[in-house]
């Protein structure tokens, strides 16, 4: 009898080791999901803030179906567009402005990504639908909750960029 009673206690404490370990793993790749999530959006925002301004300058140039400048700004918009956009020629046009041709050059590596997919949370997923959650306190699961939503939001984000992206770029003039 003593024998069962102590091969129980050994079996519910080997148990809770293993699931001690466990937890630990899945917190710790939790963990490590958010910091590579932390890296993939400091390195979009340095991307995008390189090319976001740039950008946003050749679309303030669209004009219908044509990129138009005035004449005498024409040396400023080449150095404020030079990240992605190259001047192939210009055209004069009426009111002393010019009508621009060239090509639009967004640098899509893989921060920029994260317009496509989004943030990570493959880990979150598995472990807030795991045994594990039961025993995590109820502040921990709220703050990540919380940041998963708000990355779940940003991508969603990022991608009503790129779809805007997308649009803006079925309408520029390609001669």
């Amino acid at each position: 009898m003593i024998g069962v009673i102590a091969g129980i206690l050994l079996t519910d404490y080997w148990q809770g080791r293993q699931d001690q370990h466990k937890r630990a793993f899945v917190i710790e790749s939790i963990d490590k999901e958010i910091e590579d999530n932390k890296q993939y959006a400091i390195q979009f925002r340095d991307t995008l803030s390189y090319q976001l301004e740039p950008f946003a300058t050749v679309i303030r140039a669209k004009n219908g179906d044509s990129l138009r400048i005035h004449m005498d700004s024409l040396q400023s918009f080449i150095d404020q567009t030079a990240p992605v956009f190259t001047l192939a020629k210009t055209a004069p046009a009426a009111n002393d402005s010019l009508i621009l041709k060239g090509e639009l050059n967004l640098n899509l590596n893989m921060e920029s990504m994260l317009l496509f997919i989004g943030f990570r949370d493959v880990v979150w997923s598995a472990y807030r639908t795991g045994k594990h959650v039961n025993n995590t306190e109820f502040e921990c699961l709220v703050s990540l909750e919380n940041l998963y939503s708000f990355q779940h939001e940003c991508s969603q984000a990022f991608r009503s960029v790129m779809a805007q992206l997308v649009a803006f770029l079925r309408v520029m003039p390609t001669e």
